[in-house]
């Protein structure tokens, strides 16, 4: 990954923290009094937020990793064919 895909990805985790914890908080304040309401929604909304960046980041990765493993194939075989020559 570039640098710039890594600031994108805080930018995105940072977005779905703040709105899935906006939800939550309205959710859970009421029932578990503000302490644990406010406690559990950051916590909750932090693993969500990092399993939904990593989810939609790991596309991106898989692409680079298989580029670098195609170019690695090609790379050996074109070594492999100039020694048996």
């Amino acid at each position: 990954m570039k640098f710039s895909d890594v600031i994108l990805a805080v930018a995105a985790a940072l977005v779905i923290d703040i709105l899935v914890v906006v939800v939550l908080l309205m959710v859970l304040i009421s029932p578990m009094g503000s302490y644990w309401g406010l406690n559990s929604a950051g916590m909750v909304s932090v693993l969500i937020a990092g399993l939904l960046v990593g989810y939609l980041f790991a596309v991106k990765i898989q692409e680079e990793s298989r580029m670098k493993a195609v170019g690695k194939i090609a790379f050996w075989r074109h070594l492999s064919s100039c020694l048996l020559c």
